[in-house]
């Protein structure tokens, strides 16, 4: 029985030296979820993906979070993360936030000293939010540059067709200097408004294909309908079903899922957009399967089509500086001057190394992607054939 007893004892022992983060955390770290409208499958989709991506960042960690999800990542964003501060004390925020509306909220972020951490915003102007904002997106002039430099070497002519918000117009403005500098020549430039109606749209594509490009840059952001952006890429292809098209930002899963279409013989295949560049963050399949095997996420968008890859690296950079000030430290102001740092650094999604730069945005690198006939991305190593 005595020996029993020391057994017990040594186990408990070794329990409580193998898991001292765990066990020391009276409950779960507060973090606010802010999630974008949740009004159609792919709005619901997104948010699903960002709650499996926290979970597997707390998981990975052994880590207690408590999840506070609430919507208004495009709405209201003062009134949302003041409320997720005073009422439910949260200790750091996360969401996919519009940058308008993140914009809008910067001086209430500051009064507030909390860390946000947005997964979503493109805009260059969030960079300037200050020291309580950061990003795990990869922004900048980065994605432009991935995918205008190499455009401009197989295409030299192209039209530019772009929406009227914010991240639009940045990008547009990157992309087609970057894309001149390198040789390209633009035959046109289209603004197109984010509630203009399908006819509209159709009329944008018809100027800017009687401009007689070799290729067209489509740049929407992801607040754009996505039967308006399904329209548009079948009107380009209507000229010539092989058309090849440049994506300034990665296509919302609800355009990938519209343009598939079932063969006679029960094939499913996405031949409208075959042939889509765009950029992204670097490929990771090995961490892909590991989320697959743990989530199941066959039956979500990809990652590149999700949102976890992202929420993953902003939980995962919060209990990183959670732990490594100790439980009773991890009050918001100490968790963002931590996660401010330039010497601090957290384990991405890929298993790469992740550190925020000085405006808190993620340091990374870019690929060219691809979108093959079955409506995955896949990396583009060289540039893919096409109209000259």
């Amino acid at each position: 029985m005595a020996s029993g007893r020391i057994a017990l004892a040594t186990a408990a022992a070794l329990l409580l030296a193998l898991a001292p983060a765990v066990l020391a955390q009276p409950e779960g770290l507060k973090i606010g979820v802010v999630h974008g409208p949740l009004g159609d499958s792919s709005g619901v989709a997104l948010a699903v993906s960002t709650v499996n991506g926290a979970m597997m960042a707390a998981n990975d960690r052994g880590y207690k979070i408590a999840l506070k999800n609430v919507e208004g990542g495009c709405g209201n964003v003062s009134e949302v993360v003041t409320d997720l501060v005073k009422t439910h004390k949260v200790a750091a925020i996360i969401g996919t936030f519009c940058s308008g509306a993140l914009i809008a909220a910067g001086d209430t972020i500051a009064a507030l000293k909390v860390p946000v951490i947005t997964t979503f915003s493109g805009a260059k102007g969030v960079a300037q939010l200050g020291p309580y904002v950061h990003r795990t997106t990869i922004v900048g002039d980065a994605p432009q540059i991935a995918l205008m430099k190499p455009a401009a070497q197989e295409y030299k002519k192209v039209a530019f067709i772009y929406d009227d918000q914010l991240i639009s117009t940045d990008f547009y403005a990157v992309a087609i200097k970057v894309f001149e500098e390198n040789g390209g020549t633009a035959t046109i430039s289209i603004q197109i408004k984010l509630d203009g109606t399908i006819d509209e749209y159709k009329a944008a594509v018809k100027e800017a294909l009687d401009s007689k490009p070799d290729a067209v840059y489509v740049m929407t952001t992801s607040a754009f309908p996505d039967v308006a952006m399904t329209e548009i890429l079948k009107a380009i292809r209507a000229e010539d079903p092989a058309f090849p098209i440049l994506a300034g930002q990665n296509l919302n899963p609800g355009v990938v899922e519209a343009a598939k279409v079932t063969d006679a013989d029960g094939t499913v295949t996405a031949p409208l957009i075959a042939g889509i560049w765009t950029s992204s963050d670097l490929p990771f399949p090995k961490a892909d399967a590991r989320y697959k095997e743990a989530f199941g996420i066959n039956i979500l968008p990809s990652l590149n089509g999700g949102n976890q890859g992202q929420t993953y690296d902003a939980v995962h950079a919060i209990i990183t500086a959670a732990l490594e000030l100790g439980w009773k430290n991890a009050t918001p102001g100490k968790l963002n001057a931590k996660m401010s740092s330039l010497s601090f650094s957290f384990k991405r999604y890929s298993g790469l190394k992740g550190k925020f730069d000085r405006n808190g945005d993620l340091i990374g690198d870019q690929a060219l992607w691809v979108y093959g006939i079955n409506g995955e991305m896949t990396p583009a190593p060289a540039p893919i054939g096409g109209r000259r």
